[in-house]
This record gives C-alpha cells, structure tokens and sequence, in this order.
C-alpha cells in the first residue's frame, strides 16, 4: 500500500492539478478534465492491485 500512496502523490494529484490548470483556462472542455482525472484514477487503481 505504501507504493500506491507514493504514486498518487508523485504521479497523480501532478497530474490531476495539471488537469485542473487546463481546465482553467478552457472551461468548456470539462469532458476532456473528467476523462483525465478518471483514467489517473484507473491507473491509481492498477497499483493498488499490484500490491495485493
């Protein structure tokens, strides 16, 4: 678990704020802010799966 915690800080909350900057500056692209936050999500997901 302790690997999946350093990923979501190193990897995934760089990347979603990343996200969110261009979300700022392009409102109407929301679709393309949810599909970034979600497949960051799934890859989160995958290594959590790793370490069971």
């Amino acid at each position: 678990m302790v690997n999946s915690v350093k990923y979501f800080n190193e990897v995934c909350i760089k990347k979603i704020y990343e996200l969110s900057a261009e979300l700022a500056e392009n409102p109407k692209d929301f679709a393309s802010y949810v599909k970034g936050v979600t497949d960051q999500l799934s890859k989160l997901g995958v290594e959590i799966i790793k370490e069971t």
